[in-house]
């Protein structure tokens, strides 16, 4: 998902910052604390970024091969949990 958006171009990925902005905001109490810690500084230096800059990104993480074991946390069986729960709903 992440690479896709990089391959959108620079404005995508700062109308989806934006977007996240207002879903933050709307939706927390805090929303206003938790855009000035995560998302304005983001937000601030993506505008400050030539475009190539998120193309050579999209490049870079295209070029990462990852997999579950790589990423450290036992994702096998939060996915079987998760499949649990789903099945309990039914």
């Amino acid at each position: 998902d992440v690479e896709h958006l990089l391959g959108l171009g620079h404005t995508a990925v700062l109308r989806a910052l934006v977007q996240c902005r207002h879903q933050v905001q709307r939706t927390s109490e805090y929303g206003y604390l938790l855009n000035r810690i995560w998302l304005d500084d983001y937000c601030i230096w993506l505008q400050q970024q030539p475009p190539r800059r998120v193309d050579r990104l999209c490049s870079a993480l295209h070029a990462v091969a990852l997999c579950k074991d790589d990423i450290g946390w036992p994702l096998d069986a939060y996915e079987a949990l998760a499949a649990e729960d789903l099945d309990e709903g039914r």
